[in-house]
């Protein structure tokens, strides 16, 4: 496996273990707030999530960016280096109002270039993946 192949890996892993923290909680302690309007809202596990994803890419992966759909980790000037970008509850409407048809979505480039992309739905188990010049 090489370099990318083991990042995509460790990624779905992540993307598992925090999905099932996501409907544990989910249903329990849902803090909800606006952002730009009323239907630009953010939740604590949008925030929590992305804080997450962050400490895991930094703790194996210091060198790497990362961006965070909620503000939280790096603002780099360029597109140098390896960039994790990641939105943690994609369809943050979705999941406020149905819990259901919301997904974590993670792309990571390097250098202006992309590596890998994951969506996975979090409520029906579905993964879609795509390793750039391997297809998805």
């Amino acid at each position: 496996m090489n370099e990318i192949q083991l990042m995509e890996q460790q990624a779905k892993q992540w993307i598992f273990e925090i999905s099932e923290y996501i409907q544990s909680i989910s249903r329990t302690s849902l803090t909800i707030d606006t952002k730009s309007s009323a239907s630009d809202l953010v939740t604590n596990i949008d925030r929590e999530v992305e804080q997450y994803f962050i400490r895991q890419i930094k703790e194996r992966y210091p060198e790497h960016y990362v961006l965070g759909e909620e503000g939280f980790g790096d603002y780099p000037e360029a597109s140098n280096g390896t960039v994790w970008i990641i939105d943690p509850i994609d369809g943050t409407m979705n999941f406020v109002h149905q819990q259901r048809h919301f997904a974590i979505s993670l792309g990571v480039y390097r250098d202006g270039r992309p590596l890998f992309g994951i969506v996975y739905d979090v409520m029906n188990d579905d993964m879609y993946h795509a390793i750039h010049g391997r297809g998805a």
